[in-house]
Formats: C-alpha cells, sequence, structure tokens
C-alpha cells in the first residue's frame, strides 16, 4: 500500500485518520472504522499515546454518528483515561493546567458528554 512508503509511523497514522474522515464524508462508514482500527493499531505498536487518544476520539466520534452510543462512549473514556495519564506525568501544575484547557482537550470533553 501507498501509505508504508511513509518513513516515519505516526504519519502513517495521521494519514489514515485523515483518510478516515474523508471516507466519513462520502458516507463510507465501514470503510472509516477499517481505516481508524488500522491507526489504533498502529498508535498501540508505537506507543504514542497522543496519537492514542486522538484515534480513540476519532472513532468515538464515528461511533455516535452509526448511533454506537456504548462504543463511542467506551472509546471516549479511553482518550479521556489517556489524556489524563498524559498530565498526570506533567510535573508543573500551570503547565497541567494549560494542557486541560487547551481547545483539542476541551473537545475531547465535549464529545464525551454522550446523554
Amino acid at each position: 500500500m501507498w501509505l508504508n512508503k511513509f518513513p516515519y509511523k505516526k504519519y502513517q497514522i495521521n494519514t489514515r485518520r485523515l483518510r478516515s474522515q474523508l471516507l466519513l464524508k462520502n458516507n463510507q462508514f465501514k470503510k472509516a472504522e477499517i481505516e481508524l482500527n488500522r491507526a489504533l493499531y498502529q498508535a498501540k505498536q508505537l506507543k504514542n499515546p497522543t496519537l492514542l487518544w486522538k484515534t480513540r476520539q476519532y472513532l468515538g466520534r464515528l461511533y455516535l454518528k452509526l448511533d454506537k452510543v456504548k462504543e463511542a462512549k467506551s472509546e471516549f473514556q479511553n482518550a479521556i483515561r489517556i489524556v489524563n495519564d498524559i498530565a498526570a506525568g506533567l510535573t508543573k501544575s500551570d503547565l497541567k493546567m494549560k494542557y486541560l484547557q487547551s481547545e483539542t482537550i476541551q473537545e475531547l470533553f465535549n464529545d464525551a458528554k454522550i446523554n
């Protein structure tokens, strides 16, 4: 596959997430899910927490579109767990606060507010 030619794995993961968004816009939900699961697998292999939580967030959003609320909640909870682990590793309280209040993290927290 053309994607395997990228020398850095994190770019493969980001490309898979972007590709999933294009597939979503074209209502190709199953293909989008496959791409996100491949990205998740690679992120786990790479052990990159940021790539992991972002990919889980994207999966959660996809599951919401598919009315798979239970799966969406699970993905959002996993993403938040990873974010909290990252924050716990930050030793400076002001840095931790800025991280948790950043726009990207707040988007995740908002995504996770499912009734």
